[in-house]
This record gives C-alpha cells, structure tokens and sequence, in this order.
C-alpha cells in the first residue's frame, strides 16, 4: 500500500511538473539542476570517504547503485551543456562525478557514463565528419584511461575494477563467484515462474518482495525493472507502463528542434538508457527518472508549440 501511495504522489507531482514546464528556460533550468544536484550528492560522499575502510561508497545518501545512476546522469546533462555552450563551468564538475561513479562500485552506471558520454559526442558531431572523427578520438582515448585506471589504481580496482571483472566472465562463460550476479540470476528465474502463475494482473505492487520472503525468509525487490513489473502488476501493467515510457522515447527521436538538440539528445539517451538496463535494476518507483520522463513530455509539448509558430511565420513570410 505504502508503494502505491508513493507512486500516486509522484503521478501528481510530474503532472504539475508538466504544467510548469511550458517554456524551454523552465526545463534547461530543471536539467541544471540536476546536475548542481548531483554536484552536491558527489560533494557530500566524498567528505564521507573513510579511506580506511575501503568498500563501495555512497551508501551515506541511499542505495549505492542508486546515487551512482543519478550522479551519472548529472555526468551526461553536464557534458551535454558544456558541448553546446562550450561554457567551461560544465565540464569542470565531469572528473569529480567519474571519480565518485567508479567509488559507488555500481558496473551499470560506469557502463552507463562511459556508453553516454560517446553517445552525446557522437550526436553533437555526426554531421561534420572530421570534426566527428576528432571528437570521438579524444573520447575514446579518455575512456581508454578511464578503464586503464580502473583496473590499474588499487581502490577502484578494489571496488569496481573486479566487479565489472566478474560480470564479464558471468557474461562469456556463465559461471561466477560473486554472490550478487548469482543471486540476482536466481531472483529473475523465480519471478518469472511467479509472473506465469499470474500473468495477466500479477500479485500486486511491490508483492515481489513479499514472495521472497515467503519463499527464502529475506524480504527482497527483484532488481529487474521488468520482473518487478510482471509479478507485481502482470502483462497489462507492464504495457501501459512500456507504452508510456516507449512513447517518451518516440517522441524524443521524432521531436527535432536545432536550437534545443542538447535537451532532446540527453534526455533521450537517459531514458533509453534506462530502459536498456531495465533486467539489472528497478526504476519504475524512481523519483529522478520519474522526474525526467515527464520533462521529457513537456520538452516535446513546448516543442511541437515552437515549431508550429515557426512553420506559422515562415507561411507568412512567404506570403
């Protein structure tokens, strides 16, 4: 009951938010803030580092998955801001936000970071191919001593560097030693027998946890956006939900606007991003992705009114 209240709550909220945003200062102002927010977040864990204790960090603020995607997402609303502005105050956050990425020890948001970080150089450049080619050789060379250093200093190998180490070999040969990858796999494969036992509506929200305990006396969530969904709410939740996150994505590829393409691509990366890692972490409650997909739906609305008024001009024009 206490899931479904929050998820009515943040349905109102992104709901006013729509209202709010209709013009495009509104929505740069909110994607700013995300990112002085994740500044703030990556500020507060690290003065909490006790360096003689070395595990995963940012556990002070929450799950340490959890800070690791919202600091990540900073990372990609930073860079993408600095790129179109060339305002230099957006880049200098970027080291701070890796550094604190690769401590929270989370494999999806260090993927996460570095797959967006290509994705939004790419985008900014892909038409003008030399400056493309430049742009992406100096990303690439960035992510290369990114890697390098996370397998090469001892504390981020320590935290992340094996990690990421024993997800690849899970990935090519199946097999692992990590605790987490196996019982992760073991929660999938129990919820998906939960869902075909009730496929249609499913349990009800959040009764995930509540299986698993019944059945291994350890209340857990599924860590799996999508299985999450098909047992608490079945088939018929998880399309409405799809079709509107789905939708969002739609609108973003579709929506073209030159002067706002820095709003369009982030956004668009973020969510499909998400979506993307949906088998390896539950979202669908997240306040911040929440947030950004409603932002995402006042960015299309503000931008389907601007490009009307401009085809209404230039009509006039040629009249």
């Amino acid at each position: 009951m206490q899931k479904t209240f929050t998820l009515f709550q943040l349905f109102i909220v992104s709901f006013a938010l729509i209202n709010y945003f209709d013009r495009i200062e509104k929505i740069y102002f909110a994607l700013k803030s995300f990112v002085y927010g994740g500044l703030f977040a990556a500020i507060y864990v690290l003065l909490n580092i006790d360096l003689d204790n070395i595990r995963r960090f940012g556990d002070v603020l929450g799950n340490e998955n959890t800070i690791g995607m919202i600091i990540a997402t900073s990372s990609i609303f930073s860079l993408s801001f600095y790129l179109y502005s060339h305002k230099f105050k957006w880049i200098l956050p970027l080291p701070l936000f890796i550094t604190i990425v690769l401590l929270t020890g989370s494999r999806k948001a260090t993927i996460f970071l570095m797959l967006g970080f290509l994705f939004i150089v790419f985008m900014k450049n892909k038409s003008n191919i030399s400056q493309l080619l430049k742009t992406l050789f100096i990303t690439t060379l960035i992510i290369v001593i990114f890697i390098f250093a996370v397998f090469s200093i001892e504390i981020f190998y320590n935290i992340i560097g094996q990690r990421l180490e024993n997800l690849y070999y899970y990935l090519s040969s199946g097999e692992t030693s990590e605790g987490s990858i196996i019982s992760r796999a073991r929660m999938t494969s129990y919820g998906f027998d939960w869902f075909l036992s009730k496929p249609l509506l499913g349990y009800g929200i959040d009764n995930y946890r509540v299986l698993y305990g019944n059945t291994f006396f350890e209340a857990k969530y599924s860590h799996n956006n999508f299985i999450e969904l098909l047992v608490g709410v079945g088939i018929v939740g998880l399309f409405l939900y799809l079709m509107y996150y789905l939708g969002a994505i739609k609108n973003l590829i579709f929506n073209k606007n030159q002067i706002t393409q820095d709003i369009r691509y982030s956004l668009l990366y973020v969510i499909f991003g998400y979506f993307a890692l949906s088998s390896a972490m539950v979202f669908y409650d997240s306040k911040h992705i929440t947030f950004i997909l409603f932002i995402s739906t006042s960015y299309t609305i503000v931008n389907n009114r601007e490009n009307k008024k401009q085809k209404k001009l230039d009509s006039e024009e040629k009249l």
